[in-house]
């Protein structure tokens, strides 16, 4: 974590921090239901405490996002090589840019 994050967590009450933990531990907890139950009880946290952990797992939701956009493009160009792959082995032309839409085609044959 950056050390920003770091210093804005540092600041937090240890009930603050005690949310916030629970939810960075739970790596799933940003895609299921669990943040609600989770920031439910924030709401118990006097208002600046409770916009600080919002903020913060703001954050971490947005970290967890763009690591995901991240994850997809990988496997994206993963199955875009496969199909340049396969096209070449078929003696066939590699279209330039191609997309994920497309590799997958070739992949399976249609």
């Amino acid at each position: 974590m950056s050390d920003v994050f770091e210093a804005r967590v540092s600041r937090l009450s240890p009930e603050g921090r005690r949310i916030l933990e629970r939810i960075e531990a739970d790596s799933a907890a940003l895609d299921t239901g669990a943040v609600p139950e989770i920031l439910a009880e924030a709401s118990r946290l006097p208002a600046q405490e409770r916009e600080r952990v919002m903020g913060l797992v703001l954050q971490l939701a947005w970290r967890e996002g763009r690591a995901a956009e991240e994850a997809a493009a990988e496997q994206g160009a993963q199955i875009i090589a496969e199909a340049e792959k396969e096209l070449r082995r078929r003696g066939e032309p590699v279209p330039d840019n191609m997309t994920v839409g497309q590799a997958l085609s070739v992949l399976r044959g249609t």
